[in-house]
């Protein structure tokens, strides 16, 4: 019997990524508005002591695989 990846939806996904990312006060953003979409892609990572970005283009998933946030037998929800 196959097992099936339980999913867990971006919501989720985005708060558990925000839990720890508040250890190194940094926060993950989604972008509003075409323009910011454009520049920093749909997910980004903000710094909240000096309010700028560190990082942007995050693929949402791969970023919460690598920092144990999504387990092997999790999946992002479509």
């Amino acid at each position: 019997m196959a097992k099936r990846a339980v999913p867990v939806t971006e919501r989720a996904l985005i708060q558990r990524l925000n839990r720890k990312l508040q250890r190194e006060d940094q926060e993950l953003k989604t972008a509003r508005g075409a323009h910011m979409q454009q520049d920093a892609g749909r997910f980004y990572v903000i710094n909240r002591k000096h309010g700028r970005v560190e990082a942007k283009h995050i693929d949402l998933e791969a970023m919460a695989r690598k920092c144990g946030a999504l387990q092997p037998w999790e999946r992002l929800a479509d």
